[in-house]
């Protein structure tokens, strides 16, 4: 048996034991007779996602980060200090950076604020699941638990952890990802036109 063979094993357990938290809230809500949230759940989540985590680090899952700004060496400092430089990839600015997008497990966009985030929803209608630190902009766009996660603390650990949530979970991944697809067609230029045609037709009544 391979180290490979033994990380894929300890990463399956953790899967197992994340997921298990919902039978363990499912048992104690069936004794009791009302929805409740065991304190064991907590114990299956923490250690269950450190599990995901510890995986998630062993296997250096590639990440890509695009665009150009004036924190750019400091970041490129950071990756060769936290040995990571083969896996995270800073792309610079690109004219088409679809082609990247339309290939990733997960999109992340951690602004402070963003006043809408056009780039969210031309994400999700690449079929990407997306993740946003919560703002008024990114509230408007992204329906938490369906087409991605909003994390309300602007905060590493937090976005970390639901970045490591989708990339564990192939079957949430899957669903949220069509989820995407279906819900950036609000977007589209056809149906925000016929959302003008209304609004004015309403205002001309």
């Amino acid at each position: 048996m391979t180290a490979e063979h033994v990380w894929l094993g300890f990463g399956l357990l953790g899967q197992a034991f994340f997921s298990a938290r919902f039978l363990v809230q499912w048992i104690a809500s069936e004794r009791r007779r009302q929805s409740v949230v065991p304190v064991q759940f907590w114990y299956f989540s923490v250690g269950g996602g450190l599990m995901l985590l510890a995986y998630a680090i062993y296997r250096q899952d590639p990440v890509f980060i695009l665009g150009q700004g004036d924190q750019e060496q400091a970041l490129r400092e950071l990756i060769q200090a936290r040995g990571l430089s083969d896996c995270v990839h800073l792309c610079g600015f690109h004219v088409n950076p679809w082609k990247y997008v339309a290939k990733a497990d997960v999109f992340a966009l951690t602004s402070r604020y963003e006043g809408f985030g056009n780039v969210l929803v031309e994400a999700m209608a690449c079929g990407v699941p997306v993740v946003a630190t919560s703002s008024a902009g990114t509230r408007e766009i992204v329906s938490a638990g369906e087409d991605g996660l909003l994390v309300d603390r602007h905060e590493p650990v937090a976005v970390a952890a639901a970045l490591d949530l989708i990339l564990n979970d192939a079957p949430l991944r899957e669903r949220m990802s069509q989820t995407a697809r279906r819900h950036a067609e609000r977007y589209s230029a056809v149906a925000i036109a016929l959302e003008y045609d209304r609004v004015f037709a309403e205002a001309l009544a």
